[in-house]
C-alpha cells in the first residue's frame, strides 16, 4: 500500500523503495552516492550517513544545526550488501530519470537521491516531505517514521525459512 501511494511522487518513491529492498537506515540511504553502487556485481556499499552537527555556545545553548556527511552509526554499519536484480534495474532507470525530476546529478560522487530543490535530502526534510505527502494522499497512512521501514525489512527477512535473528542482524 505504501509503495502504491508513493508511486507517483518522483523523489520520495525511489528512496522508500530502496529502503524497503535493502533495510538500510534513512541517513544511510540519503547519503548514498552513485559510486557506492556496483551495477555489475549487484552490490551496494554503505560507507557514510547524514548526521546532524550541532554547535553550542559557552552556556550550552544550541547556536547552529546542520546536516553533514559523516560515518555510519557503528563500525559494522559500514558494509556491502547484495541487492536483487530488480533493484539494480530500478537504480539504473532512476539514474537516467533523476536529473529530469530532481536536482540530483549522476557522477560517482553525486548523491543518488535528490529533491526538486537540491541535490540531496536531509533526514528531517525527507521525513517531513514523506509525511506531508502521505497525509494529503488520502491513503489512510497519515504518518510514518522512515526507520519503521527498516523494521519491516527485518520482519520480512526473519519470516523466511532458514533465516534466524543472527542472519537478520548481519544483513542489516
Amino acid at each position: 500500500k505504501l509503495l502504491n501511494t508513493l508511486k507517483s511522487h518522483n523523489t520520495l518513491y525511489p528512496v522508500v523503495r530502496f529502503m524497503l529492498q535493502t533495510g538500510v537506515r534513512t541517513q544511510e540511504a540519503l547519503a548514498l552516492q552513485w559510486g557506492d553502487i556496483d551495477f555489475d556485481k549487484k552490490k551496494v556499499s554503505i560507507r557514510r550517513a547524514f548526521i546532524k552537527k550541532i554547535d553550542f555556545d559557552d552556556h550550552g545553548n544550541k547556536t547552529t544545526s546542520k546536516t553533514v556527511v559523516g560515518p555510519t552509526k557503528s563500525k559494522s554499519g559500514t558494509r556491502t550488501i547484495s541487492v536483487p536484480d530488480s533493484l539494480i534495474v530500478f537504480l539504473q532507470e532512476w539514474r537516467e530519470r533523476a536529473p529530469a525530476v530532481s536536482k540530483a546529478k549522476t557522477s560517482d560522487e553525486d548523491f543518488v537521491f535528490g529533491t526538486v530543490k537540491g541535490p540531496s535530502w536531509t533526514c528531517d526534510g525527507f521525513r517531513s516531505a514523506l509525511n506531508r505527502y502521505l497525509k494529503k494522499s488520502g491513503s489512510g497512512i497519515d504518518r510514518l517514521r522512515p526507520h519503521r521501514l527498516r523494521h519491516t525489512v527485518a520482519t520480512k527477512l526473519s519470516n523466511q525459512p532458514g533465516i534466524n535473528a543472527y542472519h537478520v542482524m548481519q544483513l542489516l
